[in-house]
């Protein structure tokens, strides 16, 4: 998914597909808009440098292994008359179901099909001696359910942050994953920054930089790193900045007001006067990490999960959405990240998942 950037400013709102790209657009909206992925090099590689920021390769025989797949989209435009690639990471919530983020199976324009989507059971996808993905460890996806307010909402956008969303998305296998993979556990409980003990810990496929000229290896491989909830004391911090950061975008928006429509730049100018932009809660739809420590999610992460520990087990409390950030020296996605809050559309994931598998089963058993 290519960045979405307000032209000019420091300011960004990334969907974190695969593939990230600077200069990809001039827009403040959200919405299903992905960068490609190709084979180079015998595996497959994004065409933007970021992803895992400051995260390290999922070690082969630990559980994060077998709780996360990688996505790979076939693509038509058909007023171009071309096809491409995009890559999203997704989690098993049974052996032939992958939740993952809407925007992840969503078109970019009425232009586009997608035509078909694997789930690749394997930490680093490759391909073949014909430069084509390999799909020897791949299941097709037969059926696709997206949320219903994910289209009527646009995608995620940093000024909606109290608008329902939706940006989740269930996918039926054709068969089943491997016997080894293990299907994840949601959480039942409220996830509150001041409730945690231990830290968000997160995986996807991607690059550990964002920085092109300094990746050492741009295959899409799955990583995971630590992250933080944003609690009073960095939200107060955060919401400065992204409230200034808004406020001179509008001050330049008077020179090309084309860019919004009326009601987007009503709802922006309302953004600086909004409180409480990061409180977290069951009725919210994001849970939002700090990401201006050198480490967080970027592209290539969309619909990975946001674990926490409670116990001695994980459990899912999120899935990858969008990143908002000042662009610093560190690079993009140095703000903060969001994860849609699975225990809020917890109805949905039950219902939509018990309509996938039909009579006899048990959607009540995906919460614990």
């Amino acid at each position: 998914m290519s960045k979405r950037i307000l032209s000019g400013f420091c300011l960004a709102v990334i969907l974190v597909s695969a593939g990230c790209s600077p200069n990809a657009s001039d827009s403040p909206k959200g919405g299903g808009v992905r960068e490609r992925v190709t084979c180079e090099n015998g595996f497959l590689q994004p065409e933007g440098t970021n992803a895992i920021i400051g995260g390290n390769v999922v070690p082969e025989q630990t559980w994060l292994r077998y709780s996360s797949v990688y996505l790979y989209t076939e693509i038509h435009n058909t007023k171009e008359k071309v096809w491409y690639s995009g890559g999203c990471t997704g989690m098993l919530i049974d052996q032939d179901v992958v939740l993952t983020a809407a925007h992840c199976i969503s078109s970019e324009s009425p232009d586009e099909e997608i035509h078909q989507t694997y789930a690749l059971f394997t930490p680093k996808p490759k391909c073949n001696a014909n430069d084509q993905v390999d799909l020897s460890q791949g299941v097709a996806v037969v059926a696709r359910h997206k949320h219903p307010a994910f289209d009527k909402s646009g995608g995620p956008t940093f000024y909606r942050f109290d608008q329902e969303i939706g940006d989740l998305a269930l996918l039926k296998l054709h068969h089943q994953a491997p016997a080894n993979y293990r299907i994840v556990k949601l959480s039942n409980m409220e996830t509150k920054p001041n409730h945690l003990t231990d830290l968000f810990l997160a995986a996807g496929y991607g690059q550990t930089t964002p920085h092109a000229e300094q990746a050492d290896n741009q295959a899409s491989v799955l990583r995971w790193t630590y992250l933080t909830g944003i609690r009073p004391e960095t939200a107060s911090a955060q919401e400065r900045r992204m409230k200034d950061l808004v406020n001179e975008f509008l001050s330049q928006l008077q020179l090309n007001p084309s860019q919004l429509s009326a009601e987007e730049t009503a709802e922006l100018k309302s953004f600086p006067g909004k409180q409480d932009i990061f409180r977290m809660g069951q009725d919210r739809d994001f849970i939002f990490v700090e990401q201006t420590l050198g480490k967080g999610i970027c592209s290539g992460d969309s619909g990975g999960a946001l674990y926490a520990k409670r116990g001695s087990e994980y459990y899912v409390v999120g899935v990858a959405s969008y990143v908002g950030n000042a662009v610093t020296q560190n690079g993009f996605c140095a703000g903060f990240g969001a994860y849609t809050n699975t225990l809020k559309y917890k109805s949905w994931i039950t219902e939509t998942f018990m309509k996938i598998k039909g009579p006899g089963s048990q959607g009540n058993s995906l919460f614990h």
